[in-house]
């Protein structure tokens, strides 16, 4: 390579594509319609390949579908230009909208046909459904939002109820199967890798109109999770790409704890945390239409250990022992998994100011946890317990 690293062509896919070397090669078969030498018992690898392509097919034949409607429905544009989306970014995430009533699956199934898809094949990508009496599509009166893999491939959808007389679930993603599974996937992230790599961060946010307005507004290193908690799997992926993470999640309750909850999993792939709180009951969709940019919120960012210890410090003189003791533990199980001293003592100073408990205290029962692995923080001082 260039940059004087050895390897060859599959090596280099790997590298760029950040992927398995069996899937530079699965990917440079596809791209270039490469014959598999005869010697080569790939014949599994190849049905479940042809497979993976009829579904690929599938999703790509809805995708448009949906997206066309969109393009003639001035009542779902109407919602999406009103949440502070543009017609450019429709296109650019190639936004889509599916019909409601079985006049929609009737649509969508003749237009198919051109394409030799047929209903069958709907059913086994899960984008149609067998009802009591007939089919039915399970995203019908929904916007479409498409979700590829980190190669580009269409492999699921999720879809979001813009009628305030609706009262179905606000979302309805694609179920889990062999070509899509929520825990591993992220929205937007086959085109913010590039980005992701050019500014060595990357913003994780909770949604997709929250993906969607922060690649608007500038911001094109941002990935979402698909209606789900940041899974290990997530972040071992995103280490592929990138050490820095920052995370931006609704301002309330239970966005902080989910941030609390991903803090613990970023400790062990290694990735360097950041927090960017917003006010309560913004989210950074809505806060990004209100002040265009998030300058303010990022002058504010901190490192998740000062946040981790903000955030459990809220409220800790009023709580109960008990609850003062499994805090405090909390804390002091989290500054374990540092490795630098003077870094502990830092954090260490401001639990003490937080928390209104003596330096001396905790930094003994980190040293007690330390040495003892297993040991639990029960027999704290007498101080702490009081």
């Amino acid at each position: 390579f260039s940059s004087s690293q050895g390897g060859d062509v599959i090596s280099f896919i790997a590298k760029m594509e950040n992927c398995s070397q069996l899937e530079a090669v699965q990917h440079l078969i596809e791209r270039y319609n490469l014959e598999v030498p005869n010697y080569v018992d790939w014949k599994k690898l190849h049905d479940k390949e042809n497979y993976k392509k009829n579904h690929e097919k599938v999703c790509h034949i809805f995708e448009r579908w949906c997206h066309e409607n969109l393009m003639r429905s001035p009542q779902a544009q109407h919602y999406l230009i009103e949440r502070g989306v543009t017609i450019e970014t429709i296109v650019k995430f190639s936004l889509g909208f599916c019909p409601p009533s079985y006049d929609g699956l009737n649509n969508l199934l003749t237009y198919a046909k051109h394409n030799n898809i047929l209903a069958q094949d709907f059913i086994n990508a899960h984008l149609c459904m067998q009802g009591r009496k007939n089919l039915y599509i399970p995203f019908e009166n929904r916007i479409i939002f498409p979700i590829r893999d980190n190669l580009g491939r269409p492999c699921g959808f999720g879809g979001r109820t813009f009628d305030p007389h609706d009262t179905r679930a606000r979302y309805y993603n694609s179920h889990d199967h062999e070509y899509f599974n929520k825990s591993s996937i992220f929205f937007g992230l086959d085109s913010a890798k590039s980005a992701i790599q050019k500014n060595g961060s990357v913003y994780l946010v909770e949604g997709y109109m929250d993906c969607i307005i922060m690649v608007q507004s500038g911001y094109t290193n941002t990935i979402a999770v698909l209606g789900t908690s940041c899974t290990l799997e997530h972040l071992k992926i995103i280490a592929r790409y990138t050490q820095k993470l920052i995370i931006i999640y609704d301002g309330d309750r239970a966005g902080k704890q989910a941030i609390v909850k991903l803090a613990q999993l970023c400790w062990q792939v290694n990735i360097e945390l950041f927090v960017v709180t917003l006010p309560e009951q913004e989210d950074p969709a809505s806060f990004l239409v209100k002040h265009k940019n998030l300058a303010t919120p990022l002058e504010k960012m901190q490192g998740i250990f000062p946040f981790f210890i903000e955030h459990l410090g809220t409220k800790f003189l009023n709580k109960t022992v008990p609850e003062k003791l499994a805090t405090t533990k909390q804390l002091i199980e989290a500054l374990n998994n540092l490795s630098d001293q003077m870094q502990q003592d830092i954090l260490l100073h401001k639990a003490a100011t937080t928390f209104d408990i003596p330096f001396e205290i905790l930094k003994k029962s980190l040293h007690q946890i330390t040495a003892e692995p297993h040991a639990t923080l029960n027999k704290l001082p007498q101080k702490l317990q009081s």
